[in-house]
């Protein structure tokens, strides 16, 4: 195997496909990147996780075909100080990965022993007209999938590409007309759809029966199992949105939670409708009170109080920008729904805790 390729190229190759590799790979193979010519034009720099693998394609003169396994860190130690504008990579006799380039002495790098299961090639899928607005709709919503194991529903009919997320105590829908890709119902895991939504996804493969999706854009491919764990039934949830009570500035309510927030941290925040205005009040009594007031777009037709965790309701709020945000509410003890119907339509649920 032998190739030249920029210094910048590969490196950015390198770096994006080190970020699908685990922390404690189950396998050798999924610590190190499989490179592969392809035809004479292009490297690809594989690597996987087991569950999910990236694919990434960089411009490359092929002087020699084959395919090597290595750990990228090394390389992206040596590439980082490379001087040379070009690289030339050549895999030895030995076995060796022998990488050098004008004025540079050539390193040697041992390659791992391991076999790298061979990844397909997803076969062509749809392209969906607003699937790049993937990454901002994703970015509404991500704070409602929580910390330990946090997945994101995808579901798509023949239009429009539906994102839940959801920890239990919130729930966040983003809605992307025009991204739709077939009907399609199914959970990742939010690394990898992070993953997708940086990579400005142009194009998707749904394999049924394989139970994966694969997501091509930005010369790379993401391809990944659907998690078998049932995600909650939120459509009960959100069908059961009640009427919309007033409106808000978004920002408004943000900028005060910010404030009561050195009073209560992870804890509670009081609100108050009254009149055209919302209340909002933290107090401990290891710390003090806070008191904000935020003005409403109407009157609400009675006083009325709830009681929320405070970083829920920050992060729900700051999701909608400096734009309005719809309030709507039925009981003190259930839940509360804030939403915008802007390009994107969004919502946000966020339970109530008792005092």
């Amino acid at each position: 195997m032998r190739f030249t390729i920029s210094t910048s190229g590969f490196r950015d190759a390198l770096s994006r496909a080190r970020q699908l590799i685990p922390a404690t790979p189950s396998l050798l193979a999924y610590s190190g990147v499989l490179l592969q010519t392809d035809g004479e034009s292009s490297v690809r720099v594989t690597s996987s996780d087991g569950d999910s693998t990236m694919t990434v394609t960089a411009p490359a003169t092929i002087a020699k075909p084959g395919q090597v396994l290595v750990s990228p860190r090394p390389l992206l130690s040596l590439l980082a100080s490379f001087d040379a504008r070009d690289v030339l990579v050549d895999v030895d006799d030995a076995g060796d990965v022998v990488v050098s380039g004008e004025g540079m002495n050539p390193y040697a790098f041992r390659p791992l022993s391991s076999t790298f299961p061979l990844p397909g090639t997803p076969a062509p899928g749809v392209r969906p007209e607003r699937l790049k607005e993937f990454l901002s709709g994703l970015s509404l919503i991500r704070a409602a999938a929580g910390r330990d194991t946090p997945v994101v529903q995808l579901v798509s009919d023949g239009d429009q590409l539906v994102m839940h997320a959801t920890d239990g105590f919130r729930l966040a829908r983003v809605a992307l007309p025009g991204a739709g890709f077939g009907t399609f119902t199914g959970v990742l895991s939010l690394p990898v759809v992070d993953r997708v939504a940086r990579m400005s996804p142009e194009e998707v493969t749904v394999d049924l029966r394989a139970r994966t999706l694969a997501f091509r854009g930005d010369g790379a491919i993401v391809t990944s199992r659907m998690l078998a764990t049932p995600f909650p039934a939120v459509e009960t949830v959100l069908l059961n949105t009640p009427p919309a009570v007033t409106s808000c500035v978004a920002s408004d309510v943000a900028r005060s939670l910010s404030r009561l927030s050195s009073i209560a941290e992870q804890g509670t925040v009081a609100l108050e409708f009254s009149g055209t205005e919302l209340h909002l009040r933290a107090s401990t009594a290891e710390v003090g009170s806070g008191h904000e007031v935020v003005s409403l777009r109407s009157p609400v037709p009675a006083t009325f109080q709830i009681q929320l965790r405070a970083p829920y309701l920050s992060d729900a709020v700051t999701a909608f920008g400096t734009g309005d945000v719809s309030i709507a509410y039925s009981g003190s003890l259930q839940p509360l729904y804030l939403s915008s119907g802007d390009d994107i339509p969004v919502t946000h649920v966020v339970m109530p805790v008792r005092s």
